[in-house]
């Protein structure tokens, strides 16, 4: 929702043009070596991901106009069944069943008693924190036995960070460092 994590700039990337936000240094955040990368248009990442992976959207913004803006982009340049869509709302889940049914959803849920509403909203996936984890150890069983998926985000992607993660049986990972991550998991297999 701000640009302040991922580039140089700041505030919220909703009050930003889309001119300014392709002036910033999206890169060097991560390491030196991506200074000066660009934040990509959802055109852009549909259009590189199609055919090749699944493309996750991780949805800020919420309500009509926007979700069929996503759509229709979606529509024009993606591949709407390798598109798993970040849901943060009951409603939001409710308008992408609608509008793309063919794409998954993962429930970007915004505290734990939301679990079962996003599940029979119909959403494929749940993500947890881990900090929810480590707080209550019954969310990621509650979550098994709703007979959904489960995603857990991590942030360094390396080897005691993910064994920790695996414990609970995700149906999914993400990190910070993908790479990494991916690179940890051969290893760990």
């Amino acid at each position: 929702a701000t640009l302040d994590r991922t580039t140089n700039g700041t505030g919220k990337i909703g009050a930003t043009t889309l001119a300014e936000v392709r002036r910033l240094d999206a890169g060097s955040w991560f390491d030196a070596k991506y200074r000066a990368e660009k934040v990509p248009t959802l055109r852009e990442v549909l259009e590189t991901g199609r055919g090749r992976i699944d493309v996750l959207l991780d949805l800020k913004e919420q309500g009509d106009d926007y979700d069929r803006q996503v759509v229709s982009e979606i529509r024009r340049y993606g591949h709407p069944r390798h598109i798993i869509v970040g849901v943060r709302s009951v409603a939001q889940v409710r308008r992408f069943r609608k509008l793309l049914p063919e794409a998954k959803q993962l429930g970007l849920i915004p505290a734990p008693e939301s679990i079962e509403a996003f599940v029979e909203a119909g959403v494929e996936t749940i993500r947890l924190w881990p900090k929810w984890v480590a707080a209550d150890k019954s969310l990621v069983g509650q979550v098994h036995r709703l007979r959904v998926g489960l995603h857990l985000n991590g942030t360094t992607g390396q080897r005691q960070e993910v064994a920790g993660l695996l414990v609970h049986r995700p149906t999914s990972l993400s990190s910070d460092d993908p790479g990494r991550l991916v690179s940890t998991l051969k290893k760990l297999s």
